[in-house]
């Protein structure tokens, strides 16, 4: 409003041709202290003709993408809150409502990990609906294959927010962001990310690099990449729709067979009488120095633990003694020793002699 009451009398008529509009609105911004606010911006296209250029004023927007295409941007990723801040906004949308005990609204804010969207949905609803019992909806929220669903308000879904976001990728992107949810631990590697996609690497790096900028995934500095654990949900209900239960199960065994392939093989990397690499071995992952082998092991050990810990179940013994074998040395100066010993502990007492 106040730029267009500083239009001159006479020239109110708005140009039609965007680029004009353009020129006349920084025009008006020259020499103006104004902070302009562009909220849950698509992407590029739909903010670039409007930022304000050179000079006082400054843009605030804010998106579900990264927006990398902007030039000069000071970026600043929102991550879930902090326990207290969670508790404490729940607590101000919540109001004063009997028998709420604090108990209870810390409950809730771990049920929605402290995610500001989840968080306002949650109480949003108990504070328009206080016929609802605050520790029943905890206990729906509980379980998981309920929750997303639990997690509306009115016409607001937080399904949808995620969905905005996963209709906008590329069938590549889709689907490796599906099959993220079959991650055995919290996190991964690009390589694992590889083998669960199916794709070459490079293709791979890819498609994580486009689920980071559409905000489904988070990254660290080290190249390990995580789903946010109701994205995780979204990503297992996505996976589970689309794609066959035949096709799920080949995906779960192709990365396990891998991930104990790949530590057994770091692991004889660490003897010092190693000899060579296989001559298929997968150079996803480089295996050219213990140092290479070791540091591979320590970043994926939350996935081949697991892994192993899934073969024995499954009997698979060949595969369990194999790569307790080969981590002998490695093993030794783990701290984690503990942890390998229970799993190998779960697989050996069911060894039959013929399995031995």
């Amino acid at each position: 409003g106040q730029l267009i009451n500083a239009i001159a009398p006479g020239q109110r008529a708005i140009p039609h041709d965007e680029a004009e509009r353009a020129g006349l609105y920084r025009t008006l911004l020259t020499g103006r202290q104004m902070l302009i606010v562009l909220d849950n911006a698509a992407d590029e296209s739909q903010v670039r003709m409007l930022l304000p250029g050179d000079g006082p004023s400054l843009m605030l927007i804010t998106s579900r993408r990264r927006l990398s295409g902007l030039e000069n941007a000071h970026r600043l990723s929102l991550v879930p809150l902090t326990r207290a801040y969670g508790v404490e906004m729940l607590t101000n949308l919540l109001g004063r409502q009997p028998a709420l005990d604090t108990a209870t609204v810390q409950r809730l804010a771990e049920l929605g990990v402290h995610l500001p969207l989840a968080l306002r949905l949650i109480g949003n609803r108990l504070a328009s609906h206080p016929d609802i019992s605050a520790g029943r909806f905890a206990q729906r929220l509980s379980v998981e294959e309920h929750r997303l669903e639990a997690l509306t308000a009115g016409d607001m879904r937080i399904t949808a927010v995620f969905t905005s976001s996963y209709v906008q990728l590329s069938a590549d992107a889709q689907q490796l962001f599906r099959r993220l949810a079959l991650i055995p631990a919290e996190d991964t590697g690009p390589a694992m990310a590889a083998v669960l996609a199916d794709l070459p690497l490079a293709e791979t790096e890819l498609a994580l690099d486009e689920l980071v900028e559409f905000g489904l995934l988070q990254t660290r500095f080290t190249d390990r990449y995580r789903l946010h654990d109701l994205i995780r949900l979204f990503a297992r209900a996505r996976l589970d729709t689309e794609e066959s239960a035949a096709e799920v199960a080949d995906t779960g065994a192709r990365v396990e067979d891998w991930l104990l392939s790949t530590a057994t093989v770091a692991g004889r990397r660490c003897d010092w009488d190693f000899g060579s690499l296989p001559a298929d071995w997968d150079d996803r992952v480089p295996m050219q120095t213990v140092d290479l082998a070791r540091q591979w092991l320590v970043s994926e050990s939350d996935n081949w633990l697991e892994a192993l810990r899934t073969a024995a179940q499954g009997r698979r013994f060949k595969a369990v003694i194999g790569l307790a074998d080969a981590l002998n040395w490695f093993s030794d100066s783990w701290p984690r020793l503990s942890r390998v010993s229970w799993n190998f502990e779960v697989a050996v007492p069911r060894l039959s002699p013929t399995s031995r």
